[in-house]
């Protein structure tokens, strides 16, 4: 039988009642995002005068924090069990519950957030398991990381790590039997990818030389289209230096709308973390240099310009 590898820290998630708030809690709570207009309240105070507004919009009574804690601390305890147990059918029951509990707009400790979505990642990667069930996890594993465009997140990389080389083993096993990774049938891939994807944030940035030396030596003419996609899933957001030279320099090798398609996605998606550059969320060392177009170099904006132009059928 498969291990799992993190299962006894999850002995340790459990949910502490909730007290009256002050500073030393606000950063162990997150929640769903919803607009408050004063700049005067703590984050947390601002979390549950959203929630209390909410509450107080529903025409039936609702349930106390406590009590929801509560509720939430009987959902863990009965996943963490049917995780060690293997129980999948039990699992998808609970994994149910959860869903609707995240649904109730309640607050919940980041590091039991941190907790779940490790359980998840590792349970994803577990062998043998039906793609279904698999997408299932991957599917919970979003909403518990909850990265939506525009809003704030529920855990920054201060909160969470997760080790990417079991994931990688896990996709290396399938990427090349027969067929490419555009085939649909081999969901597996597909779903290996987009776990990277939603977790690559939180994947080490100081092991970014190590993927690199990972993936580039397995980067052929015909592997291209595979190590392409893989490449822009598994890298970090931050310490751009490292990867972008060499990933422009594939761009530019090959003539691929798979290639365009995968490096322009990245492309946007780090344009829009370091909109301020150095002076943003990242510091000096992790951030993204302002060059000559916002973190691009002159030549790096050409290529940029005429893939874009390019990939709408725009003469450049």
């Amino acid at each position: 039988m498969a291990q799992l590898h993190y299962l006894p820290a999850l002995t340790e998630l459990t949910v502490t009642p909730l007290q009256t708030p002050n500073a030393s809690m606000e950063d162990d709570f997150s929640m769903t995002d919803t607009p408050i207009e004063s700049v005067s309240l703590s984050d947390y105070e601002k979390q549950l005068a959203s929630l209390h507004t909410y509450l107080g919009s529903v025409p039936y009574a609702t349930e106390s924090v406590d009590q929801m804690h509560r509720k939430l601390e009987e959902i863990v305890g009965k996943i963490y069990i049917a995780a060690k147990t293997q129980n999948w059918l039990v699992l998808s029951t609970w994994d149910g519950m959860l869903q609707c509990w995240l649904l109730m707009r309640y607050p919940i400790p980041k590091s039991t957030r941190a907790r779940l979505v490790r359980l998840y990642y590792e349970l994803s990667l577990i062998p043998g398991v039906e793609p279904r069930v698999i997408r299932s996890w991957t599917d919970m594993l979003s909403r518990l990381l909850a990265n939506k465009p525009g809003s704030k997140r529920k855990l920054e990389s201060t909160d969470l790590e997760l080790p990417w080389k079991p994931l990688w083993r896990a996709l290396q096993k399938e990427l090349w039997p027969k067929k490419r990774i555009q085939d649909n049938t081999r969901n597996v891939i597909n779903i290996f990818l987009y776990v990277a994807e939603q977790c690559k944030r939180y994947f080490p940035a100081q092991e970014i030389p190590e993927m690199l030396e990972t993936f580039l030596p397995l980067l052929t003419q015909d592997t291209v289209l595979s190590m392409v996609p893989v490449m822009t899933s598994f890298l970090p957001v931050t310490h751009t230096y490292l990867y972008i030279p060499a990933l422009f320099k594939i761009w530019e090798a090959f003539n691929s709308s798979v290639i365009d398609d995968r490096l322009l996605e990245l492309a946007g998606l780090l344009s829009e973390e370091h909109l301020a550059g150095i002076d943003g969320e990242a510091d000096e060392k992790s951030g993204a240099q302002w060059k000559d177009v916002g973190i691009w170099t002159h030549a790096e904006w050409q290529v940029l310009i005429g893939k874009g132009l390019n990939s709408m059928s725009k003469p450049s």
